[in-house]
């Protein structure tokens, strides 16, 4: 039992300093505080026992004689996919243009991504065609961003016409150990129209 307050959660029990373990054998973050236990240890026990852990890192917490420490990750964060236009015939070329950040606090090496296509916006490669695959993309430091414009992702020529989402996966593979895998992936809903027709006569079989 702790007689008096002495500073902050600091207590003076028994006539000796103690500390709150939630504040002292933790880590404290903008989103990521750690803690693992709400009782009283011996100062003493804790030398250097804190770490600030940033957003994109994950915490271990200090055990008695060692100090809490902050594990860091890159984090590929795809926030922007566009098309040049909505609507396309089959076989038609699209160019697409994505950025991608890396959000964590660790270069990330070289990286590699895959574009696909599908009538489902699920972000999964379950049911997709495969439409594009580079894996030579240069690192990008911490907080860097990568703009570019691919003009070689092409339309299959067998596509019905009918509603279709281009999806952008970096990292796709998952070769890199990456603070979240659920910021990777991003899509763009296009429409494939049906083709032209000549004095009554489709010049495609694929119409529905």
């Amino acid at each position: 039992k702790c007689s008096s307050v002495v500073r902050g959660y600091k207590y003076k029990c028994n006539g000796k300093q103690r500390q709150r373990a939630t504040l002292y054998n933790g880590c404290t973050g903008s989103s990521n505080a750690c803690s693992t236990s709400s009782a009283y240890y011996n100062m003493s026990a804790y030398a250097n026992y804190g770490a600030v852990c940033g957003t994109y890192q994950t915490c271990s917490a200090a055990s008695n004689g060692s100090s809490a420490t902050c594990k860091s990750y890159i984090d590929l964060y795809t926030y922007s996919l566009t098309t040049n236009k909505t609507t396309y015939k089959a076989g038609e070329s699209v160019t697409l243009t994505y950025a991608v950040k890396n959000n964590g606090d660790l270069a990330s090496g070289t990286w590699g991504y895959r574009v696909y296509g599908s009538t489902s916006s699920a972000n999964t490669a379950t049911g997709k065609t495969t439409l594009y695959t580079y894996n030579s993309n240069s690192s990008l430091a911490k907080n860097a961003v990568k703009t570019f414009k691919l003009t070689n992702i092409k339309i299959p020529s067998n596509a019905k016409a009918g509603t279709y989402y281009i999806h952008f996966w970096a990292d796709y593979a998952k070769a890199k150990a990456e603070y979240s895998e659920s910021n990777n992936w991003r899509s763009v809903k296009v429409t494939i129209t049906p083709p032209q027709c000549t004095s009554g006569v489709c010049c495609d079989a694929n119409t529905k």
